[in-house]
């Protein structure tokens, strides 16, 4: 069968919130919806980062053209269940160990990066959402 783009949204609601009360006392409430926007802001409109969305960002970041490879090991770097994508709970998880000062990875670097300097591109997806 198929869902109405109503239930579908309800259902990614629904997710999110799940995600985010498993994550609130790490991250805090109101850093949560800051977070959900910085994800959306990098192209996670899905509940997942895909290949091309990271490309674009980091290429819009960096101003330069990077590999697939480069990508994809970016995107290996936390992609805990192995399906080629960084979906919001793994997300959350970098969030999260960088919080607490213990993660690691090619993705977090990025992520680190970018929420520092906070490029206007990226303040406007985030606006866009947040708003």
């Amino acid at each position: 069968g198929t869902i109405s783009y109503k239930e579908g949204k309800e259902i990614m609601d629904d997710s999110w919130v799940n995600l985010h009360q498993q994550y609130e006392s790490i991250l805090g409430s109101d850093n949560l919806m800051v977070h959900k926007a910085e994800f959306q802001g990098l192209g996670g409109h899905d509940g997942i980062l895909n290949h091309r969305d990271l490309k674009d960002a980091m290429e819009t970041f960096f101003g330069a053209d990077l590999t697939n490879q480069q990508i994809t090991d970016t995107i290996a770097s936390v992609d805990s269940n192995g399906d080629g994508t960084i979906s919001y709970k793994e997300f959350l998880d970098v969030v999260a160990g960088i919080q607490q000062r213990n993660h690691k990875s090619k993705f977090g670097n990025f992520y680190r990066v970018i929420t520092a300097k906070k490029p206007v591109w990226f303040q406007n997806r985030m606006g866009r959402i947040i708003h």
